[in-house]
């Protein structure tokens, strides 16, 4: 087959990951596949992973196609997770928990706020 056939299937394929990286939502924390594998659904991979998941702890499991993918994590990755309804980021190997919607965060600057006539 020449390596130009069927260009679409892997655009298609690539398009599905950035859409699930690009908006992350995981649905929770498995050790195994869950019973109920709705397609798009992503879940983080206990260190305890067993059957189709067994020697996978630590990337993230998403659901396309009806097979699961395998995703590194990479440092600064955003995603929401449904289980606690917590945004969360991903840095130094470890998801920590960032303020949730709504949350007003208050900076510790000295610096005045600024002014539209700032930005002239």
């Amino acid at each position: 087959m020449p390596p130009q056939a069927q260009k679409h299937v892997t655009h298609n394929e690539i398009l599905q990951l950035l859409d699930a990286v690009a908006q992350l939502t995981i649905a929770g924390l498995a050790a195994a596949p869950p019973q109920s594998q709705a397609e798009g659904a992503c879940y983080l991979i206990d260190a305890a992973a067993s059957g189709a998941w067994a020697g996978k702890s630590g990337p993230i499991a998403l659901r396309v196609d009806w097979a699961w993918v395998f995703i590194q994590l990479r440092d600064g990755w955003r995603a929401w997770f449904q289980s606690d309804t917590h945004p969360r980021s991903y840095q130094g190997g470890q998801w920590q928990e960032q303020a949730s919607a709504g949350t007003v965060l208050i900076s510790a600057s000295t610096r005045p706020p600024m002014r539209p006539t700032d930005l002239r």
